[in-house]
Order: structure tokens, then C-alpha cells, then sequence
């Protein structure tokens, strides 16, 4: 099984994958938009652009579980990782920084 860190890293860097991270009633989003400038990299695993960002901190406790999930469109699936709270928490700590 490859490194979560390694993973994170190269899907931060990839132009095509996009992060959502919500809970009810609230949602936030870091996708790269063809055109943009390339996003910062205050951290290893973390990206800052003018529109916003994405950090992930200690990766200690963190279970990633891969889920599909349904689209509104019949013929499509979404392909989408889920994370453990202990780093739901971080990124409410990060949110309110």
C-alpha cells in the first residue's frame, strides 16, 4: 500500500483533482481552474491559492476508506475517499485559523 503522504502530495499537485470537505449545511471546495496561476505550497501537504486551500496536517490517525457514491446522472458513479474525524478535526482547526 502506497504512503497516504505520497498520495495527498500527488493528488495536491494533479490540475484535475478537486477537494470537498463538508458536514451539514457546509461545504468547501480547493479545485484547480485551467487558466489559474499555480497553486502555493506553504507545507508538504498543503495548497494555497486566490481562491482558497487545502492543508492536511498530522496523518497519524488517519483511515482513508474509498467509496462510490451516486450522481444524478444514471450512467455516472462518483469516485470519492473519505477520512477518519481525527482529521475532520484538523481541518475545522485550519478553518477557523
Amino acid at each position: 500500500m502506497p504512503d497516504l503522504s505520497d498520495v495527498i502530495r500527488t493528488a495536491l499537485d494533479a490540475p484535475e483533482t478537486g477537494w470537498s470537505m463538508g458536514s451539514f449545511g457546509a461545504i468547501a471546495e480547493f479545485r484547480h481552474v485551467e487558466g489559474d496561476p499555480e497553486a502555493a505550497a506553504p507545507g508538504p501537504l498543503a495548497r494555497v491559492s486566490d481562491r482558497g486551500g487545502v492543508a492536511f496536517t498530522d496523518l497519524g490517525a488517519v483511515v482513508p476508506v474509498a467509496c462510490e457514491t451516486l450522481s444524478p446522472r444514471a450512467d455516472r458513479w462518483g469516485r470519492d475517499r473519505a477520512w477518519n474525524a481525527a482529521a475532520h478535526a484538523d481541518f475545522q482547526r485550519l478553518a477557523r485559523a
